[in-house]
């Protein structure tokens, strides 16, 4: 009876989340800025919620500075303050600092021999290749925000990285859910790049949305899976 009453009270909040990130697609879609100006405000809370319903309401700060950073930065580019890019950024980079702690805080580094290391370069330097490809597209930028955006794709190369190391070392679904967080993150940022400075595609604005929006639920299940709860894979 108390994990039924647990799940019913846990399922509202993945409904209004859920609910609420399709709609303020469909919104964007239908170009209808007062209902995107409603709901879309409406996500970080909701699934917020659930992180503190399964956390049996004990807060984690240092996660609820990252969480609170990216939220101030959406809400920041919902009312398309433009000029605010370098805010916005600064706002994603706390946020990608919080989660590289925390996936840094998890990674067994003794379990790591040369071959991993070796494939942890590989991928950092793929990542890193990436954000090379990116930034060639972002033209007409002063060089106080590209040296901004180099830390900020230095960053993000590191956490997702070191997410599928983790996930190598430690498989288990903890570290899945790390991996899914930080491809999300990854799939957010190269689809904002794409949309706002190469192809102004409403397909590219609708990849970005619906990765960003993953993204937060991922990060959530990463933080409420715990070390005497996760599972095993291949066991």
């Amino acid at each position: 009876m108390q994990v039924q009453t647990n799940m019913k009270s846990i399922y509202p909040s993945i409904l209004v989340y859920a609910f609420a990130s399709v709609l303020t697609i469909i919104s964007t879609v239908l170009k209808c800025d007062s209902l995107t100006f409603f709901v879309k405000p409406v996500i970080v809370p909701a699934i917020f919620y659930y992180y503190i319903q399964k956390n049996g309401f004990k807060i984690d700060w240092l996660f609820f500075l990252g969480i609170s950073s990216s939220y101030a930065s959406d809400m920041i580019v919902l009312l398309e303050h433009r000029d605010d890019q370098v805010i916005i950024t600064l706002l994603n980079l706390l946020t990608y600092v919080v989660m590289l702690y925390y996936v840094i805080h998890d990674l067994r580094f003794k379990k790591m021999g040369m071959q991993k290391i070796i494939y942890f370069v590989g991928n950092l330097l793929s990542f890193l290749g990436i954000v090379y490809i990116m930034l060639s597209l972002m033209s007409d930028i002063t060089t106080i925000s590209l040296a901004l955006y180099v830390v900020y794709g230095v960053v993000i190369s590191l956490l997702t990285s070191l997410a599928i190391i983790n996930h190598l070392v430690n498989h288990n679904l903890k570290t899945f859910y790390g991996l899914l967080m930080c491809i999300c993150f990854v799939t957010t940022d190269v689809f904002y790049v794409v949309y706002n400075f190469y192809m102004g595609m409403i397909v590219f604005l609708l990849l970005n949305l619906a990765a960003q929006f993953l993204s937060y639920f991922y990060m959530m299940k990463y933080m409420t899976v715990f070390p005497k709860s996760e599972i095993e894979y291949g066991k």
